[in-house]
């Protein structure tokens, strides 16, 4: 507890009165600082057992109105003050802003109950820019006496929560050759089992054994029934690798290309995998990789990895790579342009500028892929032995590199499932052009059947259903592109 500055105030003129009477010799004035100073002291006693019996009784109540909620839109939220109607307290809450995110006015987010009243209510909204699980911040409250001479803060946990989740594509299509496929986890679109399972053991066939459980196999080859027993495969894991570079943040918003590659990559995380599974995510940004969480097992980790996913924003266009194309164009142009003003010279020194103004020709310019060095680093960290699963979730902007990727990490002994964000289904927004666009995305069904002829290599489409269906109603494809492989 401490004094209001209006309590200052009487503890200061006491005091002011103390030292006057002594220096005027005025006893009576003395007498009466004295007993002014006993009410005080009697008063902050009394107000000392107000606010103990007010914090006794007293009811804070944090509610949202929505428990889940989509990032960037409000959070209604009732935050409600109960207190005992026989202490002569005031009582003042407010509810903090939460760090990060967009919140009312200060005034709609306080709350104050007089000494006559017993409880009091505002409602009030929160915008979170991130998903995630958010907690909601402590309240904040203040005790206060009838005459304003005395106050006590404290903070009030509630310990609420909101879970905020990312946009998510209204309608997603997961197939091949335009034809949606649908699979659980159990049997993974890569065609691998989630846990991995190795043979135990070979035994007879008995009675209490399914039909199912016979290893028609080893019967053959034995000439009586057998069962073969299975033990989970422990170093057998499943990463997760996601695509968010530049090229990831092309679509409206709410149906970006990342959107559709995290919305898929969630629901598997969410509904494939049980807590003994061998799990892990990596992040490919434009110009590196990192890992999210490194692989490991448990429920609690899979929820953990699901958060981190969500927490994800939006790849961002690189305003440094928009800086170099411009750049880039802006030489080309120029130097065109001077090579055509020394088209017409002879003199010895226009003849040899013009040698380094000629363009190159049949040169590739090779710069370090992140998706490549974030493969590469896959098979490196954990060796030939070891089996695993990759699942990644990326677009076909470099076909070159990405066929590239797969086919070394397949060598090196991996599972792949590709999921593939066609450029076609995102960047013609109102698909006009739609012989244009239906040429592309046979382009894309080709690269992805190539990729799907890998051996141990599941390649997918993902992306809006609804363009997808307009793009093939619009044309009738050949029967070698709507043919399942």
């Amino acid at each position: 507890m401490r004094l209001t500055r209006e309590g200052t105030g009487v503890v200061v003129l006491l005091a002011a009165m103390a030292v006057l009477s002594v220096l005027l010799d005025r006893l009576t004035l003395l007498f009466g600082v004295a007993v002014i100073g006993a009410w005080f002291l009697i008063y902050q006693w009394s107000v000392v057992k107000a606010f103990i019996t007010a914090n006794d009784g007293l009811s804070v109540e944090l509610t949202p109105h929505q428990s889940r909620q989509l990032v960037n839109e409000d959070v209604t939220i009732t935050l409600q003050l109960t207190k005992p109607t026989d202490t002569a307290v005031s009582l003042t809450a407010i509810a903090p802003s939460p760090i990060g995110a967009s919140s009312s006015s200060r005034e709609d987010r306080l709350v104050i109950v007089s000494e006559d009243e017993a409880t009091a209510a505002t409602t009030f909204s929160h915008q979170y820019p991130v998903a995630g699980q958010h907690v909601l911040p402590p309240i904040e409250l203040t005790f206060s006496d009838r005459l304003g001479l005395f106050s006590e803060k404290r903070h009030f946990e509630t310990n609420t929560q909101i879970q905020i989740t990312p946009r998510a594509p209204r309608s997603m299509h997961v197939g091949q050759a335009g034809e949606r496929v649908t699979a659980a986890y159990g049997d993974t679109p890569s065609g691998q089992r989630g846990g991995g399972l190795l043979p135990l053991v070979l035994r007879e066939y008995t009675a209490d054994d399914s039909a199912g459980q016979i290893d028609w196999n080893a019967t053959a080859r034995l000439g009586t029934p057998y069962v073969t027993e299975y033990e989970q495969e422990s170093d057998y894991e499943t990463i997760f690798v996601i695509d968010h570079r530049a090229s990831m943040a092309v679509g409206p918003p709410g149906e970006t290309k990342f959107d559709y590659a995290r919305d898929l990559a969630l629901s598997f995380i969410e509904a494939g995998f049980n807590s003994t599974d061998t799990v892990g995510l990596s992040i490919v940004e434009s110009d590196s990789y990192r890992w999210i969480r490194k692989p490991a097992a448990g429920g609690d980790f899979l929820r953990l990895l699901g958060e981190e996913l969500r927490r994800l924003s939006n790849p961002q266009t690189s305003a440094s790579q928009s800086r170099r194309k411009d750049g880039g164009s802006r030489f080309r142009e120029e130097s065109q342009l001077l090579r055509q003003r020394l088209s017409t010279e002879t003199s010895p020194f226009e003849t040899t500028l013009r040698s380094y103004l000629r363009p190159a020709r049949n040169t590739v310019q090779v710069r370090e892929d992140s998706l490549q060095e974030a493969l590469t680093e896959l098979h490196t960290r954990r060796g030939r032995s070891n089996t695993g699963e990759v699942l990644l979730f990326t677009d076909d902007t470099n076909r070159h590199r990405l066929l590239d990727s797969v086919s070394q990490l397949r060598r090196h002994g991996y599972t792949i499932g590709v999921f593939l964000t066609p450029s076609v289904l995102f960047e013609t927004q109102d698909l006009t052009a739609l012989e244009s666009a239906y040429d592309r995305y046979v382009s894309f069904e080709e690269f992805r059947k190539r990729l799907t002829r890998l051996e141990g290599v599941s390649a997918f489409e993902v992306g809006p259903r609804e363009r997808l269906t307009t793009l093939l109603s619009a044309s009738q494809p050949p029967e070698s592109t709507s043919r399942q492989d």
